[in-house]
């Protein structure tokens, strides 16, 4: 497994540009310019903390360091949102905002999740001379919470007038990890108010994604008009797909998140199945259900808790990886 690590950690590493930037993918022979989706990054930003951790490789969390410092000094001054990037290649500096984002509220969740990921790897204080990731995580938290409507949940922009199930998923984990970091950082403030802001979104998920007649959660919810009903059966993306990303951050309850394994098991089996080992054998149930509590566990106390075990007939059906 450690060598599986390393091996994906590399790859992200090796993409990363000479300002820090790491783009959506690998820039194919001949282009001028690589494409650079923040949003994609502070998942890339997590990856290097995680195989820094298990791994003890620092020279990963100096790569984590390095994209979040490019966040951080692309965060827009009034607003605090940040923008997709086109940056030229193979200079790797001078990135050019393309004026388009994909969303406010999850681009700075994940920033917050990345930079509280990467301080707790790097043994949960934050360097001296990594001081300025407090600044940038405070302008991001407003940049998330500009978009928190008085239902506890988040639009995706200031003009996308909807709340996204797996959006307010990353945006509950982020404003968790958020409180977190600042505790470490000694700013009391800053902590509570994402903390109060995690418990009102804890409340709207409850309230107005939870469909208790699907037993799921609606994929999103406009401002006005209907939500849009998730098919957890027929429909892998993005019904499905909301489920196991609200399971995955812990923005369920133990038995919400019991329930639904089960179902994303039966009904799409393959978001939860790889092949690590070119073996062609399932590697599910055990994995998925540890997602169950993973952001609960890693994120805060909110909604910790006991899951209930898992069924004999699923259990049977896992196999470690070892």
């Amino acid at each position: 497994m450690d060598q599986t690590i390393r091996a994906q950690a590399n790859w992200i590493a090796s993409t990363q540009l000479s300002d820090g930037a790491i783009p959506e993918a690998p820039v194919p022979a001949g282009n001028t310019s690589a494409y650079v989706t923040p949003y994609v990054s502070d998942y890339a930003v997590m990856g290097l903390a995680r195989a820094a951790a298990v791994t003890g490789d620092q020279a990963y969390l100096s790569d984590a360091w390095k994209m979040l410092d490019f966040y951080a000094r692309h965060e827009q001054p009034s607003t605090g949102y940040v923008d997709d990037f086109n940056v030229p290649y193979p200079s790797g500096t001078g990135a050019e905002p393309t004026g388009h984002y994909n969303s406010t509220d999850s681009y700075a969740a994940l920033f917050l999740l990345g930079a509280y990921e990467t301080v707790e790897a790097g043994g949960g204080t934050i360097p001296r001379a990594d001081s300025w990731v407090v600044g940038a995580a405070t302008t991001a938290l407003d940049a998330l919470l500009s978009t928190q409507q008085a239902s506890g949940l988040f639009f995706a922009t200031p003009t996308y007038t909807a709340a996204l199930a797996m959006d307010n998923a990353e945006d509950d984990g982020g404003l968790l990890a958020a409180a977190r970091l600042f505790g470490i950082a000694g700013d009391s403030e800053a902590a509570t108010r994402a903390r109060t802001a995690a418990e009102r979104l804890g409340t709207g998920i409850q309230k107005d994604m939870w469909n208790a007649t699907q037993g799921s959660f609606d994929w999103a919810v406009p401002e006005s008009g209907a939500p849009n009903v998730s098919n957890v059966a027929t429909t892998k993306y993005p019904d499905a797909v909301a489920q196991a990303w609200m399971v995955g951050y812990g923005a369920v309850t133990p038995t919400e998140a019991f329930e639904l394994v089960n179902e994303l098991e039966g009904f799409q089996p393959e978001l939860f199945s790889w092949d690590l080992r070119g073996s062609g054998r399932r590697v599910v149930s055990l994995a998925s259900h540890d997602g169950c509590r993973w952001g609960a566990h890693r994120r805060g106390d909110r909604r910790a808790g006991t899951l209930p075990a898992l069924p004999p007939a699923v259990r049977a059906d896992d196999e470690h990886l070892g």
